[in-house]
């Protein structure tokens, strides 16, 4: 199957939203401006991201090649992030991110991309009912967390839990299923943008570095605002 360019489109949406989100989050966490990232238009930006990530992924899921493989490499630099992020942030350390949560999905893809849609629907509504029971149990077993329970006081910087969000994966594959398999596409007009296909392409490198860059450019005109003032 010849590449995806409407694909290729969704992904640089999310990694652009992503990217939006994550300024107005360095602004707010460490320039010290007020901006409200909780609720709101902002909160939204992240969270739209988030979801077409995951989607995107669950239709590619049937598109790429050496699933395990490609899990390993994500559980390692989902390792790198945790062990970055307890460093930086401490008790609100990512446990369990979008990472951790994509390298586990394609990981159990070799088994869902297999499976008939009655069996994903069921799949989905008992994820949807497990979901609803992890907002009522608090737990003491940190173990339990990739599935969504939680303890008292429980706050990580990034956390993509499997229940809910195999919903929207699996939801990926039904996309995939019903309008690219067939040959047919979402959208009315094809976009075709070598750029688009780059950043497409490059989205784990630019989902690894982008907030270390971002950072430095704030820091450095923080820096220079300051240098400026001396003079």
């Amino acid at each position: 199957m010849k590449r995806i360019t409407e694909i290729d489109l969704f992904r640089f949406i999310a990694i652009l939203l992503m990217v939006i989100f994550h300024i107005v989050y360095d602004l707010n966490e460490f320039m010290g401006i007020d901006i409200n990232y909780e609720v709101g238009f902002w909160c939204y930006i992240g969270k739209v991201s988030g979801l077409l990530f995951i989607i995107v992924a669950g239709i590619s899921s049937n598109l790429g090649k050496s699933p395990i493989k490609k899990a390993l490499k994500l559980y390692i630099f989902a390792s790198i992030i945790t062990i970055i992020s307890f460093i930086f942030f401490k008790e609100e350390y990512i446990r369990f991110g979008i990472l951790h949560f994509l390298a586990t999905m394609t990981l159990l893809s070799v088994v869902l991309n297999k499976l008939n849609t009655y069996w994903l629907i069921l799949i989905q509504l008992i994820a949807y009912f497990l979901y609803r029971i992890t907002q009522s149990i608090k737990i003491t077993n940190p173990f339990l967390i990739p599935f969504g329970f939680t303890y008292y006081g429980f706050v990580s910087v990034d956390y993509y839990p499997i229940f809910p969000y195999i919903i929207y994966y699996i939801l990926g594959i039904f996309i995939f299923r019903s309008v690219y398999k067939r040959g047919k596409r979402i959208l009315p007009f094809e976009v075709k943008s070598k750029c688009i296909e780059f950043i497409s392409r490059r989205s784990l490198e630019i989902y690894l570095l982008h907030q270390p860059l971002i950072l430095g450019v704030l820091y450095s005109i923080k820096l220079l605002q300051k240098l400026t003032f001396l003079v």
